[in-house]
């Protein structure tokens, strides 16, 4: 067995899935490119052919994602809350699977969540004071590009919860970049009611597409 259809093979393991000893590259891909998750996982999109010709990259985000899988299944199912003004706070999963029920209105269409803290997604930073100025730096920027923000909160009451900013006026693309430029390896991006977790994979931006779940 290669080293791309090991790695290939490891992540579809992680995902509940059975693979068979030896099927080949083709058919693990075939069987990648049936769950949006595992497409996530290497960077292919919804609709996208899979890239057969990108072993090496395939093996690198495969080998990536399964060093992180807890990781990133900690971002698909976290419960973000957002602060609109003058309103009661909201709080949504983007995991259908997370308990919850479907909006009958939410507080815009389209919207970033990004933070400044704990950069890499690894343990949270041993001085709190860091992430506050992290945040602070984060807020003069999107201050300075005169985009509307409301504060947000990742995983609250959580050992990992993380303030953040709820920012209006941005692209995907940009939302993204901007989250790169402070560590971030993911944000939460909702596109016209369309939730998607956004990260980068073999070298794109990539997303998952969930539902969005209000949380009691």
């Amino acid at each position: 067995m290669s080293t791309v259809e090991k790695a290939l093979t490891q992540l579809l393991q992680l995902d509940g899935k059975t693979v068979p000893d030896g099927i080949g590259i083709e058919p693990l891909l075939m069987m990648i490119g049936r769950s949006p998750w595992l497409r996530f996982a290497v960077g292919v999109q919804p609709g996208e052919p899979m890239p057969g010709g990108d072993e090496e990259g395939l093996r690198t985000a495969a080998l990536e994602f399964a060093q992180s899988w807890q990781i990133w299944e900690a971002y698909r199912t976290c419960t973000i809350e957002i602060r609109p003004p003058n309103s009661a706070p909201v709080r949504f999963a983007v995991d259908p699977a997370v308990p919850g029920t479907p909006p009958t209105e939410f507080p815009a269409s389209t919207l970033a969540v990004i933070t400044a803290w704990n950069p890499g997604s690894g343990e949270p930073r041993p001085n709190p004071r860091a992430n506050t100025r992290a945040n602070q730096r984060l807020a003069a920027h999107l201050d300075a590009r005169m985009v509307e923000r409301w504060p947000a909160v990742n995983a609250p009451k959580t050992r990992w919860e993380e303030e953040s900013f709820c920012v209006l006026g941005l692209s995907l693309d940009e939302a993204f970049r901007l989250a790169e430029g402070f560590q971030q390896r993911g944000i939460y991006y909702i596109d016209q009611g369309r939730p998607f977790l956004v990260g980068r994979r073999r070298g794109r931006i990539a997303t998952w597409e969930g539902e969005i779940r209000i949380v009691r």
